[in-house]
């Protein structure tokens, strides 16, 4: 048990009053000297205490030194916490100001992204459209410009010829192309492909847009029975393909004086994509 401040007091006076009593028991038989001992008790006992006292004071002086150091100690914790509690109350209104402007941004975003949605949505609705408007052109000119069995029967190679000499250099090579891929048995490779291929290989600049408008514009004479678009590739039924393969390289023949370099890189460029030769 921990004894308390005035729990040694009581020691102390119950320690002196012993002493004081054991003193007078011994002392006290000679009855002349009973006075001056107990003069001599009491100066003593006063002496004591004086020195008792001072101790306790000095005790109590130091006992209220440190308490007043750990109180002035505690303040200044005290004053920190009350000092941080501000900064974190500041940390917390600013963080709150951020959260609503992020807020804020994250809605215009996801306005913003609404409204490039619905764009998207329009513009893919608006490309479908068209893709099926195309569909239909196409099919409308293949029902309408199907040639019957007289019209291929009276087709001859001069016809043909002058069919050809109309067109481009590049949309005859796409004719080349067109017969190519409508007899490999290979469906999986497509006009596109082997556009792609070709500029891929050769370095050409070759258009699939301008081929696939080629075809269809072609579509209105004798030469092409049937044409139709599928997950945007065009497959194609000449009617002549021999003849035709022979009328472009006769042109490109003709045009060999004219443009050697080009016409020498069209040729071994697209070697691999016609079956007849001219000897």
């Amino acid at each position: 048990m921990k004894l308390k401040e005035k729990d040694y007091a009581y020691i102390i006076v119950f320690l002196i009053l012993l002493l004081v009593g054991i003193f007078t028991f011994y002392y006290g038989s000679d009855k002349n000297q009973i006075v001056s001992y107990l003069g001599f008790a009491g100066t003593i006992t006063s002496l004591i205490l004086s020195v008792v006292a001072l101790i306790y004071t000095f005790y109590q002086s130091t006992t209220s030194i440190t308490q007043a150091q750990k109180i002035t100690e505690a303040s200044e914790k005290l004053n920190q916490a009350i000092g941080g509690f501000h900064e974190v109350q500041n940390q917390i209104s600013s963080s709150v100001e951020s959260m609503k402007h992020v807020s804020y941004q994250v809605s215009e975003m996801q306005n913003q992204i609404s409204a490039s949605v619905d764009s998207i949505v329009q513009v893919s609705n608006q490309v479908s459209e068209m893709d099926t408007k195309v569909s239909q052109v196409v099919s409308g000119i293949s029902k309408a410009e199907s040639p019957t069995s007289t019209d291929i029967d009276s087709v001859t190679f001069n016809d043909i010829v002058e069919i050809l000499q109309r067109n481009s250099i590049n949309g005859l090579l796409t004719l080349l192309l067109g017969i190519y891929q409508s007899r490999s048995p290979k469906k999986e490779f497509t006009l596109g492909k082997i556009i792609e291929e070709l500029n891929t290989k050769y370095e050409l600049k070759l258009s699939s847009d301008y081929s696939y408008g080629f075809l269809i514009g072609f579509n209105g004479t004798k030469l092409i029975k049937g044409l139709s678009k599928n997950n945007e590739e065009f497959s194609l039924d000449f009617i002549k393909p021999d003849e035709t393969t022979k009328g472009v390289l006769k042109i490109l023949d003709d045009w060999h004086a004219k443009a050697p370099k080009y016409i020498d890189k069209v040729r071994t460029a697209y070697s691999d994509y016609y079956e007849i030769k001219i000897g």
